[in-house]
């Protein structure tokens, strides 16, 4: 599973945030293919993952069936 990442305000000494369900979950994705088409249909921009991160700084992390504890705020209502 894909978690959607960025480093707050863009700083890598800051922790990680994280896509978020409403529910307050990290927002899970099959693989970065579905997750670049969320991103797509929230922001209108059509990216492949390293266009992401270089523009937005979107990370696309192998959550290896774990889920970081350290989860701050959701990047998208």
């Amino acid at each position: 599973m894909i978690a959607v990442a960025r480093y707050i305000n863009g700083i890598t000494l800051n922790p990680l945030e994280y896509l978020l369900e409403s529910n307050g979950d990290v927002m899970l994705f099959n693989d970065a293919t579905e997750a670049c088409e969320f991103l797509y249909f929230q922001s209108g921009e059509q990216l492949t993952p390293s266009e992401w991160e270089e523009e937005y700084g979107y990370h696309f992390i192998d959550m290896d069936g774990s889920v970081p504890q350290e989860i701050k705020t959701l990047l998208f209502n």
